[in-house]
């Protein structure tokens, strides 16, 4: 299986878990409102982050997280990809890291991806559906970046990847959320 391969299998899962998150969900609640982008705080990337779903009933409004499958193991597993050097541990596609070396000083080009992924113009969904195509979360690190990609494509993670790279990256280790390792 190569790269582009494991990153849609592992978007279809998230997908195929939030989509059943949201039915269920819509039991429960009056309104169930997919990714709503809130400002939390000053932080980085202006503290934007996407809920996974919004449960609105009488009692007020509830933030629910849809929890990622649990990554599955595909390692080891080395391939190269935009230049770079990248093994794959584990992938879930909610929750991913990307472990680099060596670590640049700054991403270029970084902000501008957030800024287009996270779309809060909406420039990603398509009327009417369910899924929005846009990253929940960013978090960047001494070691790397983690990076909840919601219903977000491919493409995402592949344009983070060329960044990478064009940033002077050339070893990427893509591993699941911190618990897994």
């Amino acid at each position: 299986m190569d790269l582009i391969d494991l990153l849609e299998t592992a978007r279809a899962e998230y997908v195929a878990v939030f989509e059943a998150a949201h039915a269920e969900q819509s039991t429960r609640f009056g309104e169930v409102i997919p990714e709503m982008a809130f400002r939390a705080g000053d932080g980085p990337f202006h503290g934007r982050v996407v809920v996974d779903l919004i449960g609105r009933s009488a009692g007020g409004d509830r933030a629910i997280a849809v929890l990622p499958p649990e990554a599955a193991s595909v390692g080891p597993g080395a391939v190269e990809y935009a230049g770079l050097d990248v093994s794959v541990e584990a992938l879930s596609w909610g929750a991913v890291r990307f472990e680099v070396a060596p670590t640049p000083v700054e991403i270029a080009g970084l902000g501008a991806w957030f800024d287009d992924w996270i779309d809060l113009e909406g420039g990603h969904q398509t009327e009417g559906a369910l899924l929005s195509g846009v990253i929940h979360s960013v978090n960047v690190t001494s070691r790397g970046i983690e990076v909840d990609f919601g219903s977000a494509p491919v493409a995402a993670a592949t344009e983070l990847l060329a960044l990478l790279s064009q940033s002077g990256v050339e070893t990427v280790t893509i591993a699941g959320p911190k618990e897994a390792r």
